[in-house]
């Protein structure tokens, strides 16, 4: 524009001059400012290094997993490096680092500001390592997620199947349900049979499993738009004939309700037949399925609805055949 070039007649610059001069080294002073905060809140980054409280070994494959303030909503997650480092790009603070791994009670450390948090420090729960003896790689990583041995670690003395699950890498508890970082809750599948009952989970001990296959990149072998795939493999016990697990709730609301549930289970050879009945009276009107599945089929073959006395049952079923062993 000519009068940003121009003179007054007095050879001096203008007023409008002058006021537009003044407010250039303003205006880069503060996009310098908004720039030198922008920057930071794109890209903070928290790292640290996770050792043994007691020898300072590093801790390789912990699992992190960093919760935003003051929600406490889950953000990322990972694991460390084989030298027990770690670096979680990508986040802001204020937040909580979450750190558990295998055998070590968890830590939570606060993060008031980005950067390095140094060495973490865990300690081992000696109580679990009692009586243990690990003789083998207790996880192993693979394309598709990784698998952990249960049998002779730590973890078969955790308690149940959750309990398991949840000091398992990539893996969060949140009110019972298991989660999985970036996959949201997988099906479940337990000894090669889709479970469709979660109260048949809550009956697995970790001393009767043999291992757990964690399947994060499922293939087209599953449902379609599944996520994450959760296998457990039981230690098969010896033995024929009839076993089961007998349950029974009561709860009250604005009245009873009550719930029976029965997990039963009969063996012949290499044939083994499961079965599970459940009956329900709950507190609202409701409808109920069942489903029976034999081996990769399944079929929706029994139904019943709620009758006057909002009550109902259920029943499914499996079967599989393991390959005879010995010589």
């Amino acid at each position: 524009m000519p009068w940003m070039f121009g003179l007054s007649m007095d050879g001096h610059l203008s007023d409008r001059q002058m006021n537009m001069k003044g407010m250039k080294p303003r205006f880069l002073f503060v996009m310098g400012m908004l720039l030198s905060l922008s920057v930071p809140l794109l890209g903070q980054e928290v790292s640290g290094v996770v050792c043994d409280a007691e020898g300072q070994a590093p801790l390789p494959y912990a699992n992190i997993a960093y919760y935003s303030l003051p929600d406490t909503a889950f953000v990322k997650g990972g694991k460390t490096s084989e030298d027990g480092s770690f670096s979680l790009g990508g986040v802001s603070a204020p937040g909580i680092l979450k750190i558990s791994y295998l055998g070590y009670k968890g830590v939570s450390v606060p993060v008031d500001s980005a950067g390095s948090l140094g060495r973490i420090a865990l300690r081992a729960e000696v109580q679990e390592l009692k009586g243990v003896t690990v003789t083998a790689d207790m996880i192993n990583y693979n394309a598709r997620g990784f698998t952990a041995n249960i049998v002779n670690t730590p973890l078969s003395k955790a308690g149940m199947l959750n309990d398991v699950l949840r000091q398992l890498p990539f893996l969060s508890e949140d009110g019972g349900r298991i989660s999985i970082f970036g996959k949201g809750e997988p099906l479940y599948y337990v000894d090669n049979r889709r479970v469709r009952n979660a109260e048949e989970l809550k009956q697995l001990t970790s001393s009767g499993i043999s291992k757990i296959e964690v399947v994060m990149n499922p293939g087209a072998e599953y449902p379609a738009n599944t996520e994450a795939v959760i296998r457990v493999s039981t230690i098969r016990k010896p033995g024929e004939g009839w076993s089961g697990t007998m349950i029974g709730q009561l709860g009250f609301k604005r009245r009873v309700s009550y719930r029976d549930y029965a997990h039963l289970n009969y063996r012949k050879n290499n044939l083994d037949i499961f079965g599970d009945l459940s009956y329900d009276r709950p507190q609202e009107k409701g409808y109920y399925n069942s489903i029976l599945s034999y081996g990769n089929r399944t079929v929706e073959r029994y139904s019943a609805g709620s009758s006057a006395t909002t009550s109902g049952w259920a029943a499914s079923g499996s079967t599989t055949s393991c390959p005879a062993t010995g010589g």
